[in-house]
């Protein structure tokens, strides 16, 4: 084999490479994401278990304690998390409607499409939907 072909062989081989792991820490990163979206942070409890363990040499009994301590702000974060959703919704739902106010019903249009767009890519992604896609089509032109 030329000099020539090893060398197109070798960036073909690299390239591929690059290739597989560009897609695999996409896999990664949107199921890691959408796990953080629907509130699962046992992971993360569990890496950070390990890491307290190993680091403060706890006991048996310290780490029985430190797991429910973690446990607990574990679920008033999540509560705080569905509290602030709420708002956030909120805040895009107005933000929507004041930014419809002033399009021309066409733009209105377009302005559905580019959310549904969105809300495929979202999908496709792993995520949960978005709550209001399913309305989308349903707002009347504002004038």
């Amino acid at each position: 084999m030329s000099k020539g072909k090893i060398a197109v062989l070798m960036v073909l081989i690299f390239l591929l490479g690059g290739m597989a792991g560009s897609f695999a820490t996409r896999i990664y990163v949107r199921n890691r994401i959408a796990r953080f979206l629907r509130g699962d942070l046992s992971e993360r409890r569990a890496r950070l278990m390990e890491r307290l363990s190993r680091e403060l040499h706890l006991t048996l009994d310290q780490r029985r304690e430190v797991e429910a301590i973690l446990a607990d702000s574990q679920e008033k974060l999540r509560v705080l998390r569905r509290e602030h959703i709420a708002e956030l919704r909120k805040i895009f739902d107005d933000t929507e409607m004041r930014i419809r106010k002033q399009l021309t019903p066409e733009q209105q249009e377009e302005m559905d499409r580019l959310y549904m767009r969105a809300h495929k890519r979202w999908i496709r992604r792993g995520f949960p939907p978005f709550r209001r896609a399913h309305r989308i089509h349903r707002h009347p032109p504002l004038s």
